[in-house]
């Protein structure tokens, strides 16, 4: 469970990053989003249903508490809450 954290914990600093060196558009943004929300709860699958809800918690407290970290600029945080926001939203393909 941590592990998975851990990769899209790593994952949502790239695309954070990505956006901030303008190689990303709000709307360039708002796609990868969705598509990490989708990789994030397709890979929940192998996970034990019990353990699903604390593994989403973790991901969603840890992007939050990122996102409101001062040592961020206002574009990183901007993009850290947008993918904290999707943790929690399932899309519909």
């Amino acid at each position: 469970m941590k592990k998975l954290v851990e990769e899209f914990w790593g994952r949502a600093l790239k695309i954070a990053h990505h956006y901030e060196s303008d190689q990303l558009t709000f709307a360039d943004l708002t796609g990868l989003v969705d598509d990490y929300s989708a990789a994030f709860h397709e890979s929940l699958s192998g996970i034990p249903d019990s353990d699903r809800l604390a593994c989403c918690s973790l991901l969603e407290q840890r992007l939050f508490s990122s996102a409101n970290n001062k040592s961020h600029t206002d574009t990183v945080n901007s993009a850290l809450a947008e993918l904290a926001g999707s943790v929690n939203r399932i899309p519909i393909y």
